[in-house]
């Protein structure tokens, strides 16, 4: 591809180009810069800071508390928010002819912390009321439940902070037990 590239080049620095050849290389270019762009952006991602969340209620059921623990390592100074959320998702699997999709929806947002100061964000400890009019974590066939805590944080100019762990929300207790 460079061999072709360079061949581009030449011909417009000697004032004969290869218009055909130039067409036909700009797919294969803007590729290459959309690859060598998300690899930059990645690479930025890794120096983001790290958050790690720990739960304090072992086995979160509906109409619980659920209690969690984080810390914040690495550069906190440079977040100028960081929130973390509980959710509970739908997601519905179906055929539509030969093709299969998977729709997902958002039925509750649960705010554990929403955060400015970077202090505040190197640790701390949240609770939250899992509603007991909700869904616990249902894996079918086509339908999913699932809840997820989430964690974000928005850094200015840079890649942001977007975490996300898979909770098991337990039913309510049968009566009697």
């Amino acid at each position: 591809m460079s061999i072709f590239l360079v061949e581009v080049v030449q011909g417009f620095r000697h004032g004969h180009p290869n218009w055909f050849l130039t067409v036909f290389l700009i797919p294969f270019v803007l590729v290459g810069l959309i690859v060598a762009g998300a690899v930059v952006y990645f690479l930025l991602a890794l120096a983001n800071p790290k958050t790690t969340v720990t739960l304090l209620t072992p086995s979160p059921r509906l109409g619980s508390t659920l209690r969690i623990a984080w810390r914040t390592t690495g550069r906190v100074e440079r977040l100028r928010a960081l929130t973390i959320t509980f959710e509970g998702q739908e997601k519905a699997t179906y055929r539509r002819g030969t093709d299969v999709h998977t729709d997902t929806s958002t039925f509750r947002t649960l705010k554990l912390a929403e955060l400015h100061v970077p202090t505040e964000m190197r640790s701390g400890e949240a609770e939250v009321e899992i509603p007991e009019d909700t869904m616990h974590t249902f894996r079918g066939q086509s339908n999913q439940i699932l809840w997820h805590l989430t964690v974000k944080g928005d850094i200015p100019r840079w890649p942001d902070v977007d975490d996300e762990w898979e909770i098991e929300v337990l039913p309510l207790p049968v009566e009697g037990s």
